[in-house]
């Protein structure tokens, strides 16, 4: 009867504060405490939550109407642990894809043993195979270099035991990308590939954001931090 009860006020794909509380309201009258309630209805109030996380991901942009209704859900509907954590990963990851394509990269803190110059900001930091090309006589050869991977706000660091390098923005004349690496093209060089680990999204969107900022061709969205950026 409770999960006939549940279903009837989600069968429109969403749930109102008032429709929970006629919900709340009615159990109470039967004599049943909310905690039953949870209980009974937890597998569907996941189904739920679930469907309107893949409405939230279908265009690939969370807006805050969305956010506020997912965190809502969270807090309200008795989820389990599992389903609650696996949401709010979700809820993270395309809160900052949205933030990024918007063009507002995260900050992180500076790692340790890379060199940064004064007010450098860190962008994404993270395991990477640098993969190096050379056209030898006998054909080409690719060399691999497992290290990390540093995006800043005016250039790609990559370090490892056995070679490092920096590469700055405004020399790239193209680059392409995806989930599996990042590819920059320099004026005059061969193609440099990195592999990401574990596989992102997000290097290369960052990447080719930060690229677009160095060459003016874009600017972050006001905002109201105090940070003072690296040219100023």
């Amino acid at each position: 009867f409770l999960r006939s009860l549940f279903l009837k006020i989600v069968e429109d794909g969403q749930i109102s504060e008032n429709d929970w509380r006629h919900l709340l309201t009615t159990t109470e009258q039967l004599g049943i405490g909310k905690s039953e309630l949870l209980e009974s209805i937890q597998s569907q109030a996941e189904r739920f939550v679930e469907h309107v996380l893949a409405d939230a991901k279908s265009d690939d942009h969370l807006s805050q109407t969305e956010e506020e209704t997912l965190n809502w859900l969270i807090a309200n509907l008795g989820l389990s642990r599992q389903v609650s954590e696996y949401v709010q990963r979700e809820i993270d990851s395309l809160r900052m894809w949205t933030r990024i394509q918007e063009g507002t990269l995260p900050s992180l803190p500076a790692p340790s043993a890379i060199e940064l110059r004064a007010g450098e900001l860190v962008h994404f930091h993270g395991t990477s195979t640098w993969r190096v090309t050379r056209q030898l006589k006998r054909g080409p050869v690719t060399d691999e270099h497992v290290g990390s991977m540093t995006l800043t706000d005016n250039r790609l660091i990559f370090s490892s035991s056995t070679k490092s390098q920096t590469f700055r923005y405004r020399r790239i004349v193209s680059h392409r990308g995806g989930t599996d690496g990042i590819i920059i093209q320099l004026t005059g060089k061969p193609a440099n590939s990195f592999a990401i680990s574990p596989p992102s999204r997000f290097p290369y969107a960052i990447l080719r954001v930060a690229v677009a900022r160095a060459n003016q061709t874009s600017v972050p969205k006001a905002d109201n931090s105090r940070h003072i950026a690296r040219d100023v």
